[in-house]
């Protein structure tokens, strides 16, 4: 039992989710209140009226009035029974007591009335929906200090996977967010670089933390933008706590589909206008994006939007399993990446022979005969023409052949006949031979190093005996998922099967646009600032750059939720201007 002045409240005896409102010791009020309808009031997706961040500052109001020692909890396991910890039984009654001992209506409600006659915020707010959105704006919140008076300072995020977690843990839960410390249950967070008005670029990260079972904990952090619309003009994401659920964005990809945002929403009349909604209408998801690496061939709505009951979860988590094979096979933006994958699981690697007077021979795995053999002369000419105009370009191929190359003297000055004096046989065999370590077909080797082959250079992909490999696993487990299509799943259809496996992929391309980024030297929490378009399109959505990361980042994501139970996934936003730096 709870009391305050002569008030007093307890939960029934009969039936424990009633309410009993006491005042001088007698029971009153003729109104069932129930610690359910309270709790959903604040978290239900359905019908909430608050951010889960403002959820917890009316929990930690009620408990530091009612001397409760409210904590918020790190014990989650992303299911609804969350809830109750979020925000206990025990916080519940002390809404109902605070209400009858300020004297407003006590019905569990805690609501713009709670916020002014109880707490005394926002007094000078007359509307209930303009005082509810100003409470739950936490992009004021500039608290960096621990409970226990540590100051938290934010890491270089590359420098240590444990001081990463550590950071955002801590911001977390002094910006009335949510972590859970569980094995495995997984905490995203994402920390935004505010530029201004209009200045969107991919400087944002998000970050997937967990800790394993043997406690060690893990930070992996990905390049994003948190707000690919005009600050100004359309609606943007405050920082705060939401829920992600597995779900697909547009019906066409398997994505992340928020709950419960707080949005600055500006109109000419109310330019500072912020707007709750516990599901967006057009859809709040965490999905891939970027002009380059892009996926194509992807078709709206061919997918379900949401995954509303355990069989929807399931196909969810198959979809995306395939889509993040398929991330990484866009070697050929050409074709399907289904074709690549199954290409390079069947073919014969290649190789370069030793050099054989003026040629090169290539082999086929076991074969004794060549399969092709490529002319030095020839390939030294077209070389040095190729690259004449363009001496970096050349010194890069020649050091990709042989690392301690070094410049003549007089290497600029040289003619194309004097190009072909600095290029040996050697080099020639290393373009060869790196040509083999790709391609699966003897057409493509010919020791011409063109600008399929700076593709190469800058994307660095694996050698053949391991894209081999990887193939035949990666083309054994897609194999495996496609035939869960045919075992009842409602979700796994024909249509969608043959869907995927007409998407295209740009594998290299991403990976090189990664390569070409200026913050490659060290991701720190500006994440890689890369050049390349961010257009309004999902305004309020948290978009990771790139398939073959979002993807990768997806897969960290669900992948153990089969065996932990996760559900929901808690998400926190950040200002990065509100952290100290160390």
């Amino acid at each position: 039992m709870l009391r305050k002045g002569i008030y007093a409240v307890t939960q029934s005896t009969t039936e424990p989710d009633l309410v009993v409102l006491i005042k001088n010791n007698i029971v009153v009020g003729n109104k069932q209140i129930r610690i359910s309808a309270i709790r959903g009031y604040l978290l239900d997706d359905k019908v909430a009226q608050f951010t889960l961040n403002a959820t917890i500052r009316i929990a930690k109001y009620v408990s530091k009035e009612l001397n409760l020692n409210y904590q918020i909890p790190t014990d989650l396991s992303g299911t609804p029974a969350d809830d109750k910890k979020i925000f206990p039984d025990n916080i519940a009654l002390g809404v109902v007591l605070l209400q009858a001992y300020k004297g407003i209506t006590a019905d569990g409600y805690a609501g713009a009335d709670f916020i002014r006659k109880v707490m005394g915020l926002h007094t000078d707010l007359r509307y209930a929906s303009h005082c509810r959105a100003v409470f739950m704006d936490e992009s004021t919140n500039k608290i960096a200090v621990t409970a226990g008076g540590q100051r938290i300072v934010m890491p270089n995020f590359k420098s240590s996977e444990t001081a990463a977690y550590d950071f955002l843990r801590s911001i977390t839960l002094v910006r009335n967010g949510l972590w859970s410390d569980r094995p495995n249950i997984i905490n995203l967070t994402g920390i935004r670089l505010v530029k201004g008005d209009t200045s969107i670029q991919w400087d944002d990260t998000i970050s997937v933390c967990w800790v394993d079972a043997q406690g060690k904990k893990y930070a992996k952090v990905y390049t994003a933008t948190t707000e690919p619309g005009n600050r100004k003009l359309y609606k943007n994401m405050l920082p705060q706590t939401i829920v992600f659920y597995p779900g697909y964005h547009q019906g066409k990809q398997p994505a992340l589909r928020g709950h419960r945002t707080m949005a600055f929403d500006p109109t000419k009349n109310y330019p500072d206008r912020l707007v709750f909604n516990t599901d967006d209408a057009r859809g709040l998801n965490m999905h891939s994006g970027g002009t380059v690496g892009a996926m194509k061939k992807l078709v709206k709505y061919i997918l379900p939007v949401g995954a509303n009951n355990e069989s929807a979860f399931r196909a969810v988590l198959v979809f995306m399993e395939i889509f993040e094979i398929l991330s990484r096979w866009g070697l050929d933006p050409t074709r399907p990446a289904w074709e690549n994958l199954s290409g390079w699981a069947a073919t014969k690697a290649l190789r370069a022979g030793p050099i054989s007077g003026s040629s090169i021979p290539v082999f086929q795995d076991e074969k004794t005969a060549a399969v092709r053999s490529i002319s030095i002369k020839a390939a030294r000419g077209w070389l040095a023409k190729k690259w004449t105009s363009n001496r970096p370009i050349l010194v890069k191929i020649l050091r990709s052949a042989d690392p301690a190359f070094t410049t003549p003297s007089n290497f600029t000055q040289l003619n194309t006949a004097g190009l072909e004096t600095v290029i040996t046989d050697q080099h020639i065999h290393g373009i060869v031979q790196r040509q083999c370590n790709y391609f699966f077909d003897e057409k493509e080797v010919d020791g011409l190093a063109g600008n399929t082959y700076l593709s190469l250079l800058n994307a660095e992909i694996p050698a053949d005996g391991a894209l081999a490999q990887l193939a035949n696993i990666d083309y054994a487990r897609m194999t495996a998922l496609f035939k869960l299509f045919d075992g009842g799943n409602p979700v796994l259809n024909n249509t969608r099967r043959n869907y995927v496996k007409k998407i295209i992929t740009q594998t290299l391309i991403e990976r090189a646009k990664f390569i070409e980024s200026e913050a490659l030297k060290g991701l720190e929490v500006s994440g890689n600032k890369i050049k390349d378009l961010v257009g309004t399109w999902s305004i309020l959505c948290q978009v990771v750059f790139g398939p073959e990361m979002f993807y990768e980042m997806m897969e960290f994501a669900l992948g153990n939720a089969l065996e932990t139970g996760q559900r929901r996934w808690y998400y926190t936003l950040i200002d990065e201007a509100s952290v100290p730096k160390g």
